[in-house]
């Protein structure tokens, strides 16, 4: 509700998610899909300028953020920043999501291979398509998916998504713990 109140956010928008991994994260890509813009996973670790032309290239409306300082990048100066953690509780009933199934429901930047990082978009009916009645896994209510991808990394779309969509419970592991599974 505030996106779309506040910021005027509707089908196709793009929003950044400049966030560390945590339940704000789920949080504000729910609910940018569910205002009906596309989200834009910001890695708050990247460098300023890679940050900085990624917002620029995509011309983001908003940008969500936890209201934390990050060493490598400052969003004091930006406009259309909202801290997700002081819009929390604001409003109860669900929106009605007025997306298309060929409407964007993220972009994921490539990793700049050749020189200079592209926004890829993946509209909604791809990411249903990848989750929903698959011949591949079976995924209902009852289940519990363990969410170890970076969302910053394209795999990440099966594992919230796969969960969401299905009814399922979506468990965070904790960066720290995933720095140590890493070092094992």
């Amino acid at each position: 509700h505030c996106l779309r109140e506040r910021y005027g956010i509707h089908p196709n928008d793009l929003v950044g998610v400049l966030l560390n991994r945590s339940e704000y994260m789920i949080i504000a890509v729910l609910g940018i899909v569910k205002a009906g813009g596309a989200y834009v996973p910001i890695d708050p670790e990247y460098p300023e300028k890679r940050i900085k032309f990624m917002l620029d290239d995509l011309c983001c409306k908003a940008v969500v953020t936890d209201g934390e300082d990050y060493d490598n990048f400052d969003t004091s100066s930006m406009e259309n920043v909202i801290n997700i953690k002081s819009v929390q509780g604001e409003c109860i009933t669900n929106p009605v999501v007025n997306s298309l199934p060929n409407d964007m429901a993220y972009v994921m930047y490539t990793s700049g291979s050749t020189g200079t990082p592209k926004g890829v978009t993946v509209a909604h009916k791809p990411v249903v398509r990848l989750v929903k009645n698959t011949n591949y896994i079976e995924i209902s209510s009852g289940d519990r998916i363990l969410q170890t991808g970076s969302i910053f990394f394209d795999a990440s779309t099966f594992e919230i998504w796969g969960t969401l969509l299905n009814g399922a419970a979506l468990y965070l592991v904790p960066l720290a713990d995933l720095l140590k599974i890493n070092r094992l």
